[in-house]
């Protein structure tokens, strides 16, 4: 008799188990919170716009803030892979950048992109943008 007891609520237990697995809600109301490793970061590229040509070598860049960043990291490239880096820190606590003289060439096609960095991780790299400079273009 008391065997029969056990195996009842052995029984029993493995039934609420099995049923609160099967029963569980995979929804979720949770939000992501920013930054996650291998995630889209939540930057936006601003300036300079896609496909557009300055006409300065200090070209502004400026992308949106990510919340709780420490700093971010800038890289401009001539190529789309980014095989090829003239600039490359991660020493910006702002989300707008001026470069100084030097790092870019006239009459020059670039890409560039930024991640964010807070107290405890990194995210990955934008979508490049891309920009030409030519500065005997006049602005409008």
């Amino acid at each position: 008799m008391k065997i029969m007891k056990k195996i009842r609520i052995i029984a029993l237990l493995v039934l609420t188990v099995v049923s609160a697995s099967l029963f569980t809600s995979c929804e979720s109301n949770d939000a992501t919170t920013y930054p996650t490793q291998n995630s889209t970061p939540p930057l936006t590229l601003l300036l300079p716009l896609n496909n557009s040509t300055v006409n300065t070598l200090t070209v502004q860049f400026d992308w949106a803030d990510l919340p709780l960043a420490v700093g971010y990291g800038l890289q401009i490239s001539t190529d789309a892979g980014f095989t090829n880096v003239v600039y490359d820190t991660s020493g910006f606590n702002t989300s707008a950048v001026t470069l100084n003289p030097g790092v870019l060439s006239d009459s020059s096609s670039y890409h560039w992109r930024v991640r964010g960095i807070t107290s405890s991780d990194t995210t990955d790299w934008t979508t490049s943008s891309a920009f030409s400079v030519q500065t005997n273009v006049v602005s409008a």
